[in-house]
């Protein structure tokens, strides 16, 4: 029997929002493939997450955000971005109906971009020292 856990719903829909600089290119590429992303990482992995071709999540793809929807939610998409894709929880967005006018994107965007900044400036530091 499998058992679901975090963010599931079979709600009539469900949306998800994550900012592109939170984003590295292969986890944007892994968004797009989610089923096949999901089949490869259960070669190695044993979970109980489905990966049927018939529960994917519709992905848009911009300048600023990642965007992902359905109309009815049996993948666990909560699961696979936070374990398989490997995206920081914190820059995930769940809504029934986001979209990149709900949220201020440019500041978020804006914000890890600095972040990133700092990390890689406070990584060169310690190196130094």
């Amino acid at each position: 029997m499998k058992i679901r856990s975090g963010f599931v719903s079979n709600s009539s829909s469900s949306s998800f929002l994550i900012p592109i600089n939170a984003l590295k290119q292969y986890q944007i590429e892994m968004i797009i493939d989610h089923i096949d992303a999901t089949k490869d990482w259960l070669k190695y992995n044993k979970d109980e997450i489905d990966a049927r071709e018939d529960d994917s999540w519709n992905i848009d793809i911009n300048d600023k955000c990642a965007y992902g929807y359905t109309f009815m939610d049996n993948f666990d998409m909560s699961f696979f971005l936070e374990n398989i894709a490997k995206v920081e929880s914190k820059y995930i967005h769940w809504g029934d109906d986001y979209t990149d006018n709900n949220i201020d994107l440019d500041s978020i965007n804006r914000e890890i971009l600095q972040e990133q900044r700092k990390e890689k400036l406070d990584n060169l530091e310690n190196y130094e020292n």
